[in-house]
C-alpha cells in the first residue's frame, strides 16, 4: 500500500487486516462493469466504481477509521472529479448522481423536496470535506476515452428513435439517460455492498456462492414437467385450446427482444405458456433472467410454489413484502432478495416497478438485474391507471437500452395501443379470437339484476342459498361480511374470503373450499375481488356485483373453469344489491366506495345497459378500457404518475447550478411520485390465532428481531388504514416492531374466526335472518 489509505476496518486494530482503499475501488469497479457489460454500459459502471469512494483518500476520513467522530461526507469527491474531467458527457450525467447517492440515496438535481432529508445534488457537489490526495487519484486507472463515453446511450437512442419516428411529440433521450443513471446507480450500489460484505462478513458472502442452473437446464426441466403434465390430459375442447396457446408461445419465442402481448381467456393455461415463451425467448436472445411479476402477494406465493416444483428451489426466488424486511436474516433467499441474483424471480408489480423508480440504495440494488432479461407482467390490466404513462415509457426504454423483453399477459388485455408514450406496438403472441370461441362459451352471462331490477338483500341470500355450489363476489369488505353472515344464518357450507383475514387464514379457507368442490359437497363462498386473479377454483355458478367489465370477466374465470358442464355451461349473474348501494343506510349502515370504484362501476353499467350480456365479449372489454384509459381524472387518480413522466422527460437544464450536467433528474421527487401502493397509510397488525398463533407470539415476545421471524408474522397479519389506527389503540399493543392484536382487551372476538378482523364498532354487527 503505497499510500496507506483504507476503505474498511476489521474487528482488530491491526491495520494489516484492514481493506485497502485501492483494493476496494478496483473490486467495485470490476464488478459494476461486469454487471453492465451485457447492455454496453460497462465503462459507466467501471468509472463509478473507481471513483465512488475517492473521498476516503483524505485525512478526515482516515481519522474516522481511527476513532474520530467528526462528520465527513466522502461521496462528493469522486463526482467532483468526474465533472472536472468529463463535463457534459452522458457518462457524467449518469455517474455523478450515482456516486453522490451511493450511501443515502439520490437527491433531486436542483431543489430540495418537501420533507426530503436528502440534500439536492447541487448542494452535495458544492461540499468539500477535505482535499483528496492527488497522487492517489492519479494512480487509479485512466478515465475512458471521450470517443466511447456516449456510444451506448446514443446508439440505444438512435435505435429507439428510428422505431418511434412517427411519434414526434416526445423524445426518449431524457428517459434513456434517466434509465442509464438507474442502471449505473444499481450496479455501483450492489457492487459496493457485495465487496464490503466479502470483506466484513465473509461467512455471509459464502452463502451467495452456489451454482445456479443455466437457462438451457431450466428449459430441460420445464419440458420434462410439461411432458408429464400433458400426458394425462383428456382430449377436450378446453385442453386443445390450452395446447394451442402453448404452441403459439413456443413459436413466438423466436422473435428478437421486444414488447409482446399475450391475451388468453381465463383458464387457457396462461401461466405455463408464458413461462414456455420466456424460456425459449431467453435462450434465443441470450437473456440471463426471467422475472415473473404478479399484482397480488397471495398469487405470487402460489405461483412461486408451482415454479419451485418445476425448476427446483435453487432456481426460483420469491420476493414480496413478506420477505422484503429482516436485516438479520442471513438465509440464502433473504440475500438473493437484495439483488435478484437468481435465474427466475417471482415477484409483485410493486417490487418490480417501485424499484425501477426508487432513489434509495437498498431498493435499487436489483435494478441492474432487470437488464438482459424477460419480464412477464401477469394480469397487466391491474397496472395503476395513474402511473401508466411513466410505466409504459419505462418498459419501452428497458427494451431499447436494457435489452429486456416484456410480455403483457392477461385474460382481459387493456387497450394500451394509444398510450405508449414513445409509440411502441407490442407483438401479439397468439390470436385470442379462436380461443374465445372455445373458452368463453364455458359460461353464459345474465345481466338483468342491475339498476331498477337490483336485488334486495333478502332475495340475494335466498337465491344463493338455493345453490349447492356458488361463488358470490362483492365490491367491499363490509358487503362481504354482511352477505356472509346473512347467508351463513340461512344455510351451511358457507365461507368468507377477504383481505380482512390473514394470509394463512385465507389459505386454510381456500383449502377447505377446494376440498368441498372436488368432493361435490355444498360450498357457498362470499368473497371480495381477491378471488378473481389466479385463484384456481371452479364453481358452476358465480354471482358478481356490478363493477368494471374486466373484473366481471375475471370473476367468470372461476365458473366452469374446466368446461365440464356441457353445452349449457356455467352461469355468471351480474347483480346489484339494494342494501349495498352507497348512502342507503339502514340496519347495516352505509357502504362507501372510492370515487375510482364508482367511476369504473358507472362504465360497467353503461356498457351493460347498451349491450346486455355481450358487454363481456372482446368488443365490450375494449370499449370499457377505451373509456377508462382516456379519462384524465382516472389517469391522475391517486398518483403523481403523469408528473413523474414529465420530470423524467423534461430534459431540464441545470447548468446554472451544476456546470457540466446538461441533464440531471429529480430522483427523489420521481421516487415519491411513483407509488403503486402508499404503504405510508397502512399499519400491520399481528393476529395470534389459536395455539400456533400463541406460540408464535411467545417467540415474538422473547425476541421480536429473531432471524426468520418476519415472514411468519406477516403470514398472520392484517393491514389497517393508519387513519383507523386510533380506533384500534385500546386493543393492540406494541411488541418490538409489531402491533399485536390483544383479543382479550375488552372486545372479545375482534378477530372473527370466519370473517377476520373487525372494527370495534362491527363486533355486534346486525345480521339478516329470514
Amino acid at each position: 500500500m503505497a499510500y496507506g489509505y483504507y476503505a474498511h476496518t476489521s474487528d482488530t486494530d491491526d491495520e494489516s487486516t484492514w481493506q485497502s482503499l485501492e483494493d476496494h475501488l478496483l473490486n467495485v469497479a470490476a464488478m459494476a462493469a461486469c454487471f453492465l457489460l451485457p447492455i454496453g454500459l460497462e465503462e459507466y459502471g467501471r468509472y463509478a466504481g473507481l471513483l465512488h469512494d475517492l473521498g476516503k483518500a483524505t485525512q478526515p476520513f482516515q481519522a474516522r477509521l481511527h476513532g474520530s467522530r467528526q462528520p465527513f461526507d466522502h461521496s462528493p469527491a469522486g463526482a467532483q472529479l468526474v465533472l472536472e474531467k468529463l463535463p457534459g458527457t452522458a457518462l457524467a450525467m449518469c455517474v455523478v448522481p450515482a456516486i453522490c447517492g451511493h450511501h443515502r440515496g439520490m437527491g433531486d438535481a436542483g431543489r430540495q423536496g418537501e420533507n426530503d432529508r436528502l440534500a439536492p445534488l447541487a448542494v452535495q457537489l458544492a461540499k468539500s470535506g477535505g482535499p483528496v490526495d492527488p497522487g492517489f487519484a492519479g494512480s487509479l486507472p485512466a478515465a475512458p476515452g471521450a470517443e466511447c463515453l456516449d456510444s451506448a446511450v446514443l446508439e440505444a437512442h438512435a435505435s429507439l428513435a428510428s422505431k418511434m419516428a412517427s411519434n414526434e411529440r416526445r423524445n426518449p433521450l431524457s428517459y434513456l439517460l434517466y434509465l442509464a443513471t438507474r442502471f449505473t446507480y444499481s450496479a455501483l450500489v450492489d457492487a459496493d455492498w457485495l465487496d464490503t460484505e466479502r470483506f466484513v462478513r465473509l461467512e455471509v458472502a459464502a452463502v451467495r456462492d452456489f451454482e445456479r442452473p443455466a437457462m438451457d437446464e431450466l428449459k430441460r426441466r420445464f419440458d420434462m414437467y410439461m411432458e408429464r403434465k400433458l400426458s394425462g390430459v383428456d382430449d377436450s375442447s378446453v385442453s386443445r385450446a390450452r395446447a394451442r396457446v402453448l404452441s403459439d408461445c413456443r413459436a413466438g419465442a423466436d422473435a428478437p427482444v421486444g414488447l409482446f402481448s399475450l391475451e388468453v381467456p381465463t383458464g387457457g393455461g396462461k401461466t405455463l405458456s408464458s413461462m414456455a415463451f420466456a424460456l425459449d425467448h431467453a435462450l434465443r436472445n441470450g437473456l440471463e433472467r426471467i422475472v415473473y411479476a404478479i399484482p397480488f402477494t397471495s398469487i405470487v406465493e402460489q405461483t412461486a410454489r408451482e415454479m419451485r416444483a418445476i425448476f427446483g428451489d435453487e432456481a426460483v426466488l420469491e420476493h414480496h413484502s413478506a420477505v422484503d424486511v429482516d436485516p438479520e436474516d442471513d438465509s440464502r433467499r433473504r440475500l438473493l432478495v437484495q439483488n435478484w441474483d437468481a435465474p427466475i424471480v417471482v415477484t409483485t408489480n410493486v417490487q418490480l416497478f417501485e424499484s425501477l423508480f426508487s432513489n434509495r440504495p437498498a431498493r435499487s440494488r436489483k435494478v441492474h438485474s432487470m437488464a438482459n432479461a424477460v419480464i412477464v407482467l401477469d394480469e397487466v390490466q391491474t397496472l395503476p391507471d395513474g402511473l401508466l404513462t411513466a410505466t409504459l415509457g419505462m418498459l419501452e426504454c428497458l427494451r431499447a437500452l436494457g435489452h429486456t423483453s416484456t410480455v403483457l399477459a392477461s385474460a382481459t388485455q387493456p387497450g394500451l395501443s394509444t398510450l405508449w408514450p414513445f409509440g411502441s406496438r407490442p407483438v401479439q403472441i397468439t390470436d385470442p379470437d379462436p380461443l374465445r370461441e372455445v373458452l368463453d362459451c364455458r359460461v353464459r352471462y345474465e345481466t338483468d339484476r342491475i339498476g331498477a331490477d337490483a336485488l334486495p338483500l333478502e332475495e340475494l341470500v335466498e337465491e344463493l342459498a338455493g345453490y349447492d355450489q356458488v361463488l358470490c363476489v362483492v365490491n367491499t369488505k363490509k358487503a362481504a361480511r354482511v352477505l356472509f353472515r346473512s347467508l351463513a344464518a340461512r344455510s351451511g357450507g358457507v365461507y368468507h374470503l377477504s383481505t380482512a383475514m390473514t394470509p394463512d387464514h385465507r389459505a386454510e379457507v381456500l383449502g377447505e373450499v377446494r376440498g368441498r368442490l372436488s368432493r361435490g359437497e355444498p360450498c357457498r363462498v362470499v368473497s371480495t375481488q381477491l378471488v378473481e386473479a389466479g385463484v384456481d377454483v371452479d364453481f358452476p355458478v358465480v354471482f358478481r356485483e356490478l363493477t368494471g367489465i374486466d373484473s366481471i370477466v375475471q370473476a367468470a374465470g372461476r365458473c366452469n373453469r374446466e368446461g365440464r358442464l356441457g353445452a349449457q355451461g356455467g352461469r355468471v349473474v351480474v347483480f346489484e344489491c339494494e342494501e349495498f348501494a352507497e348512502g342507503t343506510g339502514g340496519a347495516h349502515g352505509s357502504f362507501p366506495q372510492s370515487p375510482w370504484m364508482r367511476t369504473l362501476k358507472g362504465y360497467g353499467r353503461s356498457i351493460i345497459e347498451d349491450r346486455g350480456p355481450s358487454a363481456m365479449d372482446d368488443a365490450g372489454v375494449q370499449e370499457y378500457f377505451q373509456k377508462r384509459h382516456h379519462n384524465p381524472e382516472l389517469l391522475d387518480h391517486g398518483h403523481e404518475g403523469v408528473e413523474v413522466f414529465r420530470e423524467i422527460t423534461s430534459g431540464k437544464a441545470w447548468q446554472h447550478r451544476i456546470p457540466g450536467l446538461p441533464y440531471a433528474a429529480d430522483h427523489s421527487t420521481i421516487a415519491r411520485g411513483y407509488r403503486m401502493i402508499d404503504d405510508r397509510d397502512e399499519e400491520v397488525v399481528f393476529v395470534p390465532r389459536g395455539p400456533e398463533g400463541e406460540s408464535l407470539l411467545a417467540e415474538v415476545e422473547s425476541d421480536p428481531f429473531a432471524p426468520g421471524l418476519f415472514q411468519r408474522v406477516q403470514r398472520e397479519s392484517v393491514s389497517i388504514s393508519r387513519f383507523k389506527k386510533e380506533e384500534y389503540e385500546p386493543y393492540v399493543r406494541a411488541v418490538g416492531p409489531w402491533l399485536v392484536l390483544d383479543n382479550g382487551a375488552g372486545v372479545p372476538g375482534l378477530y372473527d374466526a370466519q370473517v377476520g378482523l373487525l372494527g370495534p364498532e362491527d363486533v355486534e354487527m346486525p345480521v339478516f335472518i329470514d
